[in-house]
């Protein structure tokens, strides 16, 4: 599914594919915006872009939505890309260390592992715990995507991405945020 399926959001559409042109995409990003507005769709279609198998790539960088990983993504199961939805509910520390240990492997047959999690700011203290460490110090080969309409509701620690700028400029670990 390229780009080209989500309707509008122009502005965050250009930030990712100059970041996937100059190969700078932030570790973490953040995905926040009003209720059902394609979030969770543009973290998707992302982790295509980001695993899209196309030979050629694609110019602008985006998603074939006809090769393997794009089919695999699309049908949620790509053994490197995991999509959560937090519920606020008993268990969520487990899952988040479960997110953890699935970054210890390299990814199998994709560029990055990716992990999306929507609803991030259900999360329980514990378990948002849990997660820090790895948005801290992310692995090799990893990206997450924090998916939020009530951004307020994170933790301080989770929150606190730096305001999107121009992909290329800053450390090689870098948190993103990107409104919607």
């Amino acid at each position: 599914m390229p780009f080209d399926t989500i309707i509008g959001h122009e502005r965050p559409k250009r930030f990712l594919q100059a970041a996937l042109r100059s190969e700078r995409l932030a570790h973490a990003l953040l995905f926040h915006g009003e209720e059902r507005i394609g979030k969770l769709l543009t973290a998707r279609v992302l982790a295509q872009a980001v695993n899209c198998e196309a030979d050629p790539p694609p110019d602008p960088p985006d998603a074939c939505g006809a090769c393997r990983s794009c089919h695999q993504i699309e049908a949620g199961s790509h053994p490197d890309v995991t999509i959560l939805t937090a519920t606020s509910g008993k268990g969520e520390t487990e899952s988040a260390r479960e997110i953890e240990s699935r970054f210890i492997y390299r990814p199998l047959i994709g560029r990055l592992k990716i992990v999306i999690l929507d609803n991030a700011d259900l999360l329980r203290r514990e378990a948002a715990n849990a997660l820090l460490k790895t948005i801290e110090e992310p692995p090799p080969d990893s990206l997450i995507i924090l998916v939020s309409s009530r951004p307020e509701a994170l933790l301080p620690t989770t929150n606190q991405v730096p305001p999107p700028r121009e992909p290329g400029h800053g450390g090689e670990h870098q948190r993103a945020s990107v409104g919607m």
